[in-house]
Parts: structure tokens; C-alpha cells; sequence
């Protein structure tokens, strides 16, 4: 597609491209690629150093980054899948806490503060909370972990291992942005009643990530892990959250 020079900068700006260009015959050829789509444009090259049309805007903002290879200088080309946004990270997140017990989330940092993200409450089969141990060790069947970042993530996937491995069924569940109901776009299950007593550890892998971008108002990047057991049993879990932030 051949556009002005007005259209082609801001191609190529939006994008955060490479411009691909030959000097023939006084005049600049320029290319610039989005995968398989690309514009082109030409701009003549006058010989006054002062002149300000698109060959001073060219030669000043954008030549000295033009023509970045394609290639590994063995004429292969060079293909990096992009995971996340630029200048993001990997972190993966390893949170413990044990059924049926209160206060037994550990979520710290390298210093030994608590990242301040994940919460667990505990219920009853008539699902009414329980907030006192007494009635945790006779009562609790449901234990529920929210992990809950104060910042947007590209979540990739996680583990989640019980040791040592239960001996009683030990049912779990992982919703994602539970606070809002299915017909608006949330509460999406992503791991549906894996029986850690059959199998103790479980790898969750979400092949490429997906964006989930914090909201206080909304909990949308909030996730949810939902463990039924037994009455009062106290299991020890680990869970891994892999993902990218800025």
C-alpha cells in the first residue's frame, strides 16, 4: 500500500517498526513491515541541509534506526514470540496456606513483609463463614484463597500441590475474576474439581497468556481457589501463579 509520508511515519510510530529504505537516484524508497502487511512511501532527497519537509523529518527522527535486520547474519530470519507488553517480566508467585486454619497464609517478599494480595476465609456445609478455630476444627468443609495483585498481570499458567498427599477426598476449583457473574464476562473456571488425593500436584498451563488488569471497584484480575474437604482437615497447599507485570 503506497501512502503519503504522514501516514507512513505514523504507521510505523504506532507499531514500533523498523523502516526498511534504499537511496536510488535521489530518491528515498522506504518500506515498513507489520508481519505480512506493509505501506510504503517515497521522499526526495533535496541537497539543502535546512530543508523542513519529510526528508528533514526522515533524515533527523528516524534514519538512524532504519533498515534493523531480519536475519542472523546467516541469512536466516530471526522470529521471537512476543509473551507479554515491553519492558515486563516473568514472576511467578508461590503462596502456602493450610486448610481449616486460620491465619495460615504465607505470602511474603525477599524482606519478609507480606505482599498484602491473598486473603482465605473458611465455611461450613451451609456455607455460613466460620471466623473462630474452635468451630474451624470441627466444622470447616470449604477453604477458599483469593489471590488478588494491586497491579495488571499476564497470567500464564501455575501448580497447585498439596503435601503431604491427603488421604480423604480434597476437591478443588479455580475461578477467575469470581466477583463478577458469568452472563458479564466473569467468574471463568479455569480448573475444575481436581481431586488432590488422586493426584497431589497439577500443573495449570494456559499455553500463552492473558490479560487480566487490577481494579479495586471490580476484582478483575482477582483469582479464587475453592477446596472442599473433609470436616476440619488441615492440609497443607502451595500455589504457583506464573505470569508477567510491569
Amino acid at each position: 500500500m503506497i501512502v503519503d509520508w504522514t501516514t507512513f511515519k505514523a504507521f510505523v510510530d504506532d507499531r514500533d517498526l523498523s523502516i526498511q529504505y534504499v537511496l536510488i537516484n535521489a530518491t528515498y524508497w522506504l518500506k515498513a513491515f507489520d508481519g505480512p502487511f506493509n505501506v510504503e512511501t517515497t521522499i526526495y532527497k533535496k541537497t539543502t541541509a535546512d530543508d523542513p519537509s519529510d526528508q528533514k523529518d526522515f533524515e533527523d527522527n528516524y534514519q538512524a534506526n532504519a533498515n534493523r535486520t531480519f536475519t542472523d547474519g546467516e541469512g536466516s530470519l530471526l522470529n521471537r514470540t512476543k509473551m507479554a507488553s515491553a519492558g515486563w517480566t516473568y514472576q511467578a508467585r508461590f503462596m502456602e496456606f493450610t486448610t481449616s486454619t486460620l491465619a495460615s497464609v504465607l505470602n511474603e517478599k525477599e524482606n519478609g513483609t507480606d505482599w498484602a494480595d491473598a486473603t482465605i476465609k473458611f465455611y461450613d456445609n451451609v456455607d455460613a463463614e466460620l471466623t473462630v478455630q474452635g468451630d474451624l476444627d470441627t466444622d470447616c468443609v470449604k477453604t477458599v484463597f483469593d489471590f488478588e495483585p494491586v497491579y495488571d498481570m499476564e497470567i500464564i499458567g501455575g501448580n497447585v500441590t498439596a503435601s503431604p498427599a491427603p488421604t480423604n477426598d480434597m476437591r478443588l476449583w479455580v475461578i477467575a475474576v469470581p466477583d463478577i457473574a458469568v452472563e458479564y464476562g466473569g467468574s471463568k473456571n479455569m480448573v475444575n474439581q481436581l481431586n488432590l488425593k488422586k493426584k497431589s500436584s497439577h500443573d495449570i498451563d494456559g499455553r500463552t497468556p492473558k490479560r487480566m488488569n487490577y481494579d479495586a471497584t471490580y476484582h478483575t484480575n482477582k483469582l479464587r481457589i475453592i477446596i472442599k474437604h473433609s470436616a476440619g482437615a488441615k492440609e497443607s497447599v502451595m500455589m504457583e501463579v506464573e505470569h508477567f507485570k510491569l
